[in-house]
């Protein structure tokens, strides 16, 4: 369970510093008053847009290892609040993660964070997430960086006590350009840290950074992590469409 668990993790996100450092520079996020303010929430998903539905298809880079991930979007809006909700599916077309973020004034906050398992029988298993520091991605930025801090925690096991805690900082690089499909488009990019600390009888810990790229009314178009001095995993937007359009490409894997 552990290895299953932690490699499955790795796959998704990772990046940091030791947690120390982490809370140090959050807590000096402070610039002056005449710096350069970004409002960078069009480089966020396309929220709004989103309540009708896509996939967002991640190809790998250099690497086949990790498989192409499936990202399905959607937006609910009800009478107090705007959600924005993705479904993570692996190449195997199982889903791995569930997100539930809120939208509000300057950004998205993480209200609830899922991984799925299986157990020995094969029945799939939810994890929900102990959600610590809240900030999903930031609104508004400044030329002096600022980080914006995440951390959560998930509980595996009891007994034997088997945990998993994601500390992740999100720091604010600069603008920059990307192009998709044939057409650039204005971007953002962000350094990314964190920690990974695995607990099971000890505690394992994996440092990873990297980069992510948002662009302009699509969001996040490329990221970059490094794992330790060993292993890189690479992926690019390759192409979104429907739900229908996923449902065919898991039916033709049914029928080879």
């Amino acid at each position: 369970m552990r290895n299953k668990s932690f490699l499955k993790f790795i796959r998704f996100s990772i990046y940091c510093f030791l947690l120390l450092s982490i809370l140090a520079a959050s807590c000096n996020g402070e610039s002056k008053d005449d710096e350069k303010k970004y409002n960078i929430q069009s480089f966020y998903y396309p929220v709004e847009s989103l309540k009708s539905p896509l996939v967002y298809e991640y190809q790998p880079i250099n690497n086949d290892t990790f498989g192409v991930q499936y990202y399905y979007f959607s937006t609910l809006e009800t009478d107090t609040a705007t959600y924005f909700t993705s479904n993570i599916y692996n190449q195997f077309f199982q889903v791995e993660q569930f997100s539930i973020e809120e939208l509000v004034t300057n950004g998205m906050l993480q209200k609830e964070y899922f991984l799925y398992d299986f157990d020995s029988t094969g029945n799939q298993i939810r994890y929900p997430a102990a959600i610590e520091y809240d900030n999903a991605f930031p609104f508004e930025v400044r030329d002096s960086g600022g980080i914006f801090l995440q951390k959560m925690k998930w509980t595996f096991n009891e007994e034997p006590l088997h945990t998993t805690t994601l500390i992740r900082n999100r720091r604010y690089i600069g603008m920059s350009s990307y192009t998709y499909r044939g057409k650039t488009y204005e971007a953002v990019t962000f350094g990314v840290k964190e920690i990974l600390d695995d607990f099971y009888d000890g505690h394992l810990e994996t440092k990873t950074n990297g980069i992510e790229i948002y662009a302009k009314g699509l969001g996040l178009v490329y990221f970059k992590k490094t794992i330790g001095n060993a292993l890189t995993m690479e992926y690019e937007l390759k192409d979104t469409y429907t739900m229908e359009v996923l449902e065919g490409k898991f039916s033709k894997t049914l029928n080879q």
